[in-house]
């Protein structure tokens, strides 16, 4: 993996972190537990992750963060039973649109706005899918394009133009 990448993935990772504990982070005076959970059940993404929460632990001695790795649908199944029994995790992997939608809605999820100085600094278009009603709830820790290539013959036999 990149030392880029990493670093990047490092730093979002403890913005996030630091905002769901907050300046207590720094001087908590009782221990504080963050449950995490996330999707990534292969290396590189695997270990990367469980490295953010080892040494975030390292600079704030007083935070525990417990990493949960489950496969996609296993994740989307507790997220719901979790979500409904009203105690989801503290950060989490997440979808866009509806289903963030829908998280929202429920008060299960977190704004993060004005958490952050520079939002400027990620796509637009990736960040536009973790927005609901104008603001950020999530952030995207990847993004992929996807090319559509058709048969030009095949369509103007179909008669489809454009």
């Amino acid at each position: 993996m990149s030392r880029y990448l990493r670093t990047g993935a490092l730093a979002m990772a403890s913005a996030i972190l630091a905002s769901t504990v907050g300046a207590a982070a720094v001087v908590a005076q009782d221990p504080v537990e963050i449950d995490w959970w996330h999707l990534d059940i292969n290396d590189p993404g695997k270990t990367l992750r469980q490295t953010i929460a080892d040494e975030y632990m390292e600079m704030h001695p007083d935070v525990k963060v417990n990493v949960t790795v489950l496969e996609n649908e296993a994740l989307k199944s507790a997220l719901a039973v979790e979500m409904q029994a009203g105690s989801a995790p503290d950060i989490f992997h997440s979808w866009g649109g509806g289903i963030l939608a829908e998280q929202v809605d429920a008060g299960m999820v977190q704004s993060l706005e004005g958490q952050f100085d520079d939002w400027d600094a990620l796509n637009e278009g990736a960040m536009s899918v973790w927005q609901v009603g104008g603001e950020q709830y999530g952030v995207p820790y990847t993004f992929g394009l996807v090319g559509f290539f058709y048969n030009k013959d095949l369509f103007a036999q179909a008669g489809i133009d454009e």
